[in-house]
């Protein structure tokens, strides 16, 4: 599990949706938020594959979405419960995508 924050920005999309992947060039509506720690209740709401990584979607009780790694999902899934799961989450960075991590 996630010791700590790491020191980098997270991109978030215009809704608020943490984004797997950024690239600078990119155009569009993309705000880069310093690295933070939050409180919530996530449940899980589906998966893809990128590039480069395979993750799943994670809703937020505000209704937005977060990416958690399946190294970070696998520390998860003994604290669900009733198919949510409560905590303390930071971001983190693994090569070129950001997830979403519970923090110990």
């Amino acid at each position: 599990m996630v010791q700590k924050a790491g020191n980098y920005k997270i991109p978030f999309d215009a809704q608020g949706n943490q984004l797997t992947y950024y690239h600078p060039r990119w155009d569009h509506d993309v705000t880069l938020v310093d690295n933070f720690k939050f409180t919530d209740t996530l449940t899980l709401d589906g998966m893809s594959r990128g590039q480069s990584a395979a993750h799943f979607q994670m809703k937020r009780k505000d209704g937005t979405q977060v990416t958690v790694f399946m190294t970070d999902l696998c520390d998860m899934i003994p604290k669900f419960c009733n198919g949510e799961i409560t905590g303390e989450f930071t971001f983190v960075k693994r090569g070129q995508n950001y997830g979403c991590a519970l923090l110990t």
